[in-house]
């Protein structure tokens, strides 16, 4: 199956750390970072934040650049932490006119990713939680968040809002953790274009199983984006993708082919002491590996094996792929 790959853009700045604020590279510019990205091998598409990434250009301006180049705009994310009128939240915000700012701030980068041609955010929403018990009211700051994504998702109902769980960071708990809660939101938004957004190592380090994920999220037809990285199930590290978890992804990317995503595969790495443009590169390599063992293996055994909960037989066609062609039928999308 032939996904377009695209990353963010985050790996190529400083790469700081709070123990090293000034960073292990110099800062670039967002120009810079899109022809450094354009060095990874297989990429056909790059993550931009609004408005941090638009200082330079236009959104118009930002989209002729990335034709020259090749590129194109997979999605756009609304920086939703980072301004420290949204300590308390953003689009949870208990206090209205905070509130109205950060859907203004959805509202104008759907804008954006409709001139980039995208069509398509990220929401990710690192304030909108809690430290303390008793420190939320959980009542409203659920209706709050409902009414706020509605609103935005009602803007356009041709631009797709991608929710995105994380269990914690910066707060100690997110109102949007897991699957499951984001599952809760869109069911009580109840709009066909808001959707999920789903992180491999948000999912590793909540204890999520992916391949039951992605099921989940594609039976409901909510699966709008995916963003790939690894970690060591304890922190978000976002690391080379396979490097911890190979046959968890092995398995992810089977149900991904059995379910019928047909969307981007996203890159959404933080290589601090790496070379970006290597290790980028090494996570679509690592990931056009694990699809080439699928290649040769006929899904029907792995599809048998499913059925009856063999997980031996599973982990033994696995094992006994042949290194050549494949010996059956190729899988494919359902």
């Amino acid at each position: 199956m032939n996904h377009k790959w695209s990353t963010n853009l985050i790996p190529f700045g400083p790469a700081s750390d709070r123990f090293c604020p000034a960073g292990f590279r110099p800062a670039i510019s967002t120009r810079e970072k899109v022809l450094l990205a354009k060095q990874i091998e297989g990429l056909d598409g790059v993550e931009l934040h609004f408005p941090s990434m638009f200082e330079e250009m236009t959104p118009a301006q930002m989209k002729a650049f990335l034709d020259e180049q090749g590129l194109e705009c997979s999605i756009v994310s609304p920086v939703m932490a980072s301004d420290p009128a949204w300590q308390l939240g953003s689009l949870s915000n208990p206090d209205p006119g905070v509130r109205a700012d950060a859907v203004q701030r959805v509202k104008d980068a759907m804008d954006a990713s409709v001139v980039l041609g995208a069509n398509k955010l990220n929401v990710w929403l690192g304030q909108d939680g809690f430290d303390y018990p008793f420190q939320v009211d959980y009542r409203a700051s659920w209706r709050n968040l409902v009414d706020a994504i509605g609103e935005c998702a009602s803007h356009n109902a041709e631009v797709q809002l991608c929710v995105e769980p994380k269990l914690k960071q910066p707060r100690a708990y997110s109102l949007l953790g897991t699957v499951p809660k984001v599952m809760l939101l869109i069911n009580d938004v109840g709009l066909d274009n808001v959707g999920c957004l789903f992180d491999t190592g948000h999912a590793l380090f909540t204890n999520e199983n992916l391949g039951e994920q992605i099921v989940l999220l594609q039976e409901r037809d909510k699966l709008f984006h995916l963003h790939f990285n690894d970690n060591y199930g304890d922190w978000d590290w976002d690391m080379v993708v396979g490097s911890v978890h190979y046959f968890a992804f092995v398995e992810a990317l089977f149900w991904i082919r059995q379910t019928g995503y047909m969307g981007w595969f996203s890159l959404d790495q933080f290589p601090q002491r790496e070379d970006p443009v290597k290790a980028l590169s090494q996570s679509i390599r690592s990931v056009k590996q694990m699809e080439r063992l699928l290649d040769r293996i006929d899904e029907q055994v792995l599809l048998d094996a499913v059925a009856c909960h063999d997980a031996i037989a599973a982990r033994e066609a696995l094992e006994d792929a042949p290194a050549g062609a494949g010996n059956g039928r190729m899988m494919t999308a359902r």
